[in-house]
């Protein structure tokens, strides 16, 4: 397997902090992406990628698996130990829920507001400084919620 990933992007670290905690990163080649001289916008990652998004998972069959969890999910379905999704039904809905809420309450606004805001990402983005200030500022109130 080999997972298309980015130092400089949040959602592949979520999947090699996943591999690690199984124990198989050693079992997994990682190729790094240099976001910032668009490495993820080239015709061969678009070939793999066509959002040009990491992470992407390419197996050895040359299937690929976008999307931070449905790459977990397969992972997790081939290494079933430790268990990371939860073993009944009360820690699966809270896994879900948990994760549900980091991603979409804090995760995605503090990204939107680092991508519209952040100089370096004018080159990848099409910048609305207030959607970002914005976007940052629900990230933060997301943290006085829980």
């Amino acid at each position: 397997m080999k997972l298309y990933s980015s130092k400089l992007a949040p959602s592949p670290l979520k999947v090699l902090i996943f591999l690690k905690e199984k124990g198989i990163l050693d079992q997994v080649e990682v190729i790094d992406l240099d976001l910032g001289k668009l490495e993820h916008k080239t015709p061969e990652y678009k070939a793999i990628a066509p959002n040009s998004r990491v992470p992407a998972l390419k197996l050895d069959d040359d299937t690929i698996i976008l999307e931070t969890t449905a790459i977990c999910r397969y992972i997790e379905s081939l290494y079933p130990e430790p268990n990371l999704f939860g073993e009944n039904p009360i820690e699966i809905a809270s896994i879900e829920m948990w994760y549900s809420r980091v991603t979409y309450e804090l995760a995605v606004p503090l990204m939107h507001g680092f991508r519209h805001t952040h100089p370096h990402m004018s080159q990848m983005e099409n910048q609305n400084q207030e959607y970002g200030l914005a976007q940052r500022e629900l990230a933060v109130k997301s943290l006085d919620v829980y």
